[in-house]
């Protein structure tokens, strides 16, 4: 017969096979989930002299990046990674990729993460908001003289750049596009905040429209509805509300720049009657891509 302490041993011996064979199983698990995994991209960090801070991009690099080893792609830059980065990159992959689609050219995704958008996406401080504001000077300098060279250096880019914003991204967007127009070849800009500072800007950015030439630029312009679902334009002109001061503020620079016919942008404005602000950017991009490249056939 065996003895208390036999029985201890093999009690032992026991628990220690269950919990050699339980860090097994979790282990195959472990890889199995780890195998499984479907990754649209990574994220890299960048130290900005600009801005006086680390900042983390967010990189998608195309289906064929690691097998057509000479193929070079243009890129898109995009403001508010950190909520655009996910459907963006899904969606130019499947347009320029599955079943072999070939809507829009195969590109690299940049999502820019932001830490304080309020203060990196504005023109100047607004004393109306006691928060910080008025910093995109320097975030356009991060973006021109540090994000830009750091991926054309690290990763196989042709030009062809692409900047998507939205609200006040989409501000950025238009500031960029009257003070730097040679950056990028198309621009979309998304339910813009253009009232900041009361229409300052939006003034200033009419007065200097016409005055530059934007041969083979692209702006998409897209505007979402802060009313009623299903208000039309005629009813947003025609009200005299906070309600749609927004709107109004849109509305005013898509009637002007749409009067020009010197500076030989391409424009495409659309008012999507039935989407929010919030709800607006996903089908925005999509339409604005099929827009930039209506015409473009991708090598095959």
């Amino acid at each position: 017969m065996r003895n208390e302490s036999q029985e201890n041993q093999l009690n032992m011996k026991a628990n220690l096979l269950i919990i050699i064979f339980s860090l097994i199983v979790g282990k195959v698990y472990c890889q199995d989930a780890k195998e499984t995994q479907i990754s649209i991209g990574h994220i890299e960090k960048i130290y900005s002299d600009h801005l006086q801070q680390e900042r983390e991009l967010y990189v998608h690099l195309p289906q064929s990046y690691s097998k057509k080893k000479e193929k070079k792609y243009p890129v898109v830059y995009l403001l508010d990674g950190e909520s655009h980065f996910d459907y963006v990159s899904s969606m130019i992959k499947q347009l320029s990729a599955v079943n072999r689609n070939n809507v829009v050219p195969e590109m690299i995704v940049i999502g820019i993460k932001n830490i304080n958008r309020w203060y990196d996406l504005t023109p100047e401080k607004d004393p109306f908001f006691n928060i910080e504001t008025g910093n995109s000077v320097k975030f356009a300098d991060f973006i021109e003289f540090e994000v830009m060279p750091y991926i054309n250096k690290k990763y196989r880019t042709k030009g062809g750049n692409t900047i998507i914003g939205h609200s006040l991204g989409g501000l950025f967007v238009i500031h960029t596009m009257i003070n730097s127009p040679e950056l990028f070849d198309n621009y979309l800009s998304i339910d813009p905040t253009l009232w900041w500072l009361s229409n300052k800007y939006l003034h200033l950015y009419l007065e200097k429209f016409d005055k530059i030439d934007y041969t083979n630029k692209k702006l998409y312009f897209a505007i979402a509805n802060g009313l009623v679902p299903g208000t039309d334009i005629h009813s947003i002109r025609n009200d005299t509300t906070q309600a749609s001061y927004h709107m109004r503020s849109m509305l005013t620079f898509k009637d002007d720049f749409h009067k020009q016919s010197m500076n030989k942008l391409s424009i495409a404005t659309k008012f999507y009657e039935n989407e929010t602000h919030g709800s607006l950017p996903l089908i925005a991009t999509y339409d604005a891509l099929r827009f930039f490249f209506s015409k473009q056939k991708e090598e095959q």
